[in-house]
């Protein structure tokens, strides 16, 4: 392990690379990490309510180089940096990171070489302390982590060997009383579900696993005050209480296969709900609490592999046929396709771009371009 935080990792305060926004009530009591920690997937732009999804259509291809595969996680990953910048980040063939401004649509940087095998997820912290924006990133083949500096184009920390087996293929942040701490998921039946202190880079034991986690996250419910974890294989997602390190509740359905990518926890008509979908086309909401199955969608009859919360009544999903569907959540119908894509659509994002307002990026599987989806305004 190449150590190169030490106690530089103290005080941490604040993680936005989230896409749902859940509302947080004020409460002095609660640690203000926790406070700020009610999110799950990767973006930090909060969801507004006025705008019409079925407006949408192609806007432009950005990144042309960008690269992913069936066991990809997050291949690109949107934020905005410590200088207010709206960054795209994106891996590409060459193994290489790319950060790109969707603010005046050109490349910034390029990280040549970050590792020596394909990445398969990328994660984004936003490090307020020291002034830096923070991209993990992680090689299964490698069977590393990395953290970069991503405006320095520095390698801060390498951690490598955390499982025997080369089975590393997720990892994500969790911050906990001033602390930051990576959680791992592994791609080998058995292996556990790993924790490692960034301040000291001890590493223990989280949870024991009988299966492949490909998917990995956390999310903090201010009602309960508990932090959870929430894994996918492909067969079921997995809540898991954290402090107790045990099982909260599996969200399955025998009739279908679970897509990894693809889970999302939203609040409506005041229930938390869990929101994933599956290989045979379907999308399904479930009560996070009570693990009861609420609505079962039929999207299409190929799978979907990618889920995007655009409000309270709509979703886009990204499907295995090479379409983009949005979804009435309400009526369970689609009622529009977003066509354009050569290949499996692997990963769509929900994001906010001043000069386009609400847009969506989506991004196909392998040599793919990322596309920008958006309300095309009159001149």
């Amino acid at each position: 392990m190449k150590k190169k935080f030490g106690n530089d990792y103290k005080n941490l305060n604040k993680k936005r690379n989230r896409i749902i926004r859940i509302e947080v009530e004020k409460d002095e009591d609660k640690d203000e990490d926790e406070k700020k920690a009610n999110y799950i997937n990767e973006s930090n732009q909060s969801i507004i309510y006025n705008s019409n999804p079925e407006e949408i259509s192609f806007i432009n291809n950005l990144a042309e180089d960008s690269f992913s595969n069936n066991l990809s996680i997050n291949s690109f990953i949107v934020f905005k940096t410590i200088n207010d910048i709206l960054c795209l980040a994106y891996t590409n063939e060459n193994k290489s990171i790319i950060t790109y401004s969707l603010d005046n649509n050109k490349k910034i940087n390029e990280i040549k070489n970050a590792h020596r095998y394909y990445i398969y997820d990328l994660r984004y912290h936003l490090d307020e302390i020291h002034h830096r924006d923070l991209v993990l990133s992680i090689s299964l083949d490698d069977n590393n982590i990395k953290i970069w500096d991503i405006n320095n184009l520095e390698c801060l920390l390498n951690l490598d060997n955390i499982y025997k087996k080369k089975s590393l293929i997720t990892a994500c942040f969790y911050r906990s009383k001033k602390k930051i701490y990576i959680i791992t998921g592994i791609n080998n039946d058995y292996d556990p579900i790993k924790m490692i202190n960034l301040e000291n880079l001890k590493t223990q034991k989280l949870l024991d696993s009988k299966d492949k986690i490909y998917f990995i996250d956390f999310y903090y419910d201010k009602n309960s005050s508990k932090n959870y974890i929430i894994t996918s294989d492909e067969i079921y997602a997995q809540s898991f209480v954290l402090k107790e390190k045990k099982l909260y509740h599996l969200y399955y359905d025998k009739d279908d296969f679970i897509n990894y990518k693809s889970i999302n926890i939203w609040k409506a008509d005041g229930i938390i709900q869990l929101i994933e979908a599956g290989k045979r086309g379907y999308v399904r909401i479930w009560d996070f609490h009570s693990g009861k199955l609420l609505n079962k969608i039929k999207i299409n009859k190929n799978g979907v592999s990618c889920l995007c919360l655009w409000n309270s009544e709509y979703i886009w999903a990204g499907c295995d046929d090479k379409k983009i569907r949005l979804v009435d959540l309400k009526s369970g119908k689609v009622i529009k396709k977003l066509i354009g894509h050569g290949s499996i659509v692997s990963n769509v994002k929900k994001i906010i771009i001043p000069k386009l307002g609400e847009c969506l990026i989506s991004q196909g599987e392998n040599n793919e371009t990322i596309k920008i989806w958006g309300r095309k305004i009159d001149n």
